[in-house]
């Protein structure tokens, strides 16, 4: 099973604050996946590329992004990347022509022929992609955003073209989701450029493609959580 932490707390917005917050909050759902008490260390590493992982704990891997207000902590049994991503205007005419591959473009001008007002939602669905492919190899960003590309293939029952990434042989899927900025902080909903707006939040998770398809679990946390 994957699990995925919804967690929202608006001294994230605080730069001053933002790391211990996260700190906080990945150790405590970190402490509680492994069974451990709030009074045990927890050691968190990082490998040489800045990966972080858990060296007495092998069999559990995270990772965990914030964007405004909100972090997400992704939670498996094997390596997962996520990436979450706040959809506020931005020049990206200039980073899809630099950063993506042809096949990707694509992607973003198929959405701008049909609704051009979606086409920014589009481009960070595909940024956080990339960027969560990344973070599952643990590497950062700049020139490796072109060495590993999104890829894509239609479906043949709806034909939709479905995301896709590959890694050393392993394809890798991609879970999205939107969650709206209107609303509570109780639900997301599946991807699609026009369940989108801006102000809302777009999440990618990438994981090694398997059948059956691990099931993915969505917990949001109580503002209080730190506390308890």
């Amino acid at each position: 099973m994957i699990r995925i932490f919804w967690y929202k707390d608006s001294r994230l917005q605080d730069r001053n604050l933002r790391k211990a917050i996260r700190l906080q909050v990945t150790e405590k759902i970190l402490k509680n996946q492994l069974g451990l008490s709030n009074e045990q260390t927890l050691t968190i590493n990082r490998h040489e590329r800045g990966k972080p992982y858990l060296p007495a704990h092998p069999g559990l891997h995270f990772n965990q992004s914030d964007s405004g207000e909100w972090m997400v902590i992704g939670t498996a049994s094997s390596e997962i990347g996520i990436d979450i991503e706040k959809i506020r205007p931005r020049p990206y005419d200039a980073l899809l022509n630099r950063w993506f591959l042809p096949e990707e473009r694509l992607a973003v001008e198929a959405v701008q022929r049909k609704q051009p007002e979606k086409s920014l939602t589009e481009f960070i669905r595909l940024w956080t992609c990339k960027e969560s492919i990344l973070k599952y190899i643990g590497c950062g960003l700049g020139a490796e955003l072109q060495q590993h590309p999104v890829l894509f293939e239609t479906d043949a029952e709806s034909r939709q073209r479905i995301p896709y990434g590959e890694y050393q042989g392993r394809r890798l899927a991609f879970y999205s989701r939107i969650l709206s900025a209107q609303g509570h902080g109780g639900k997301s909903i599946t991807y699609a450029p026009a369940h989108a707006a801006t102000g809302d939040f777009i999440l990618s998770l990438c994981f090694e493609a398997t059948q059956p398809c691990p099931e993915i679990q969505e917990t949001f946390l109580p503002g209080t959580f730190l506390e308890q």
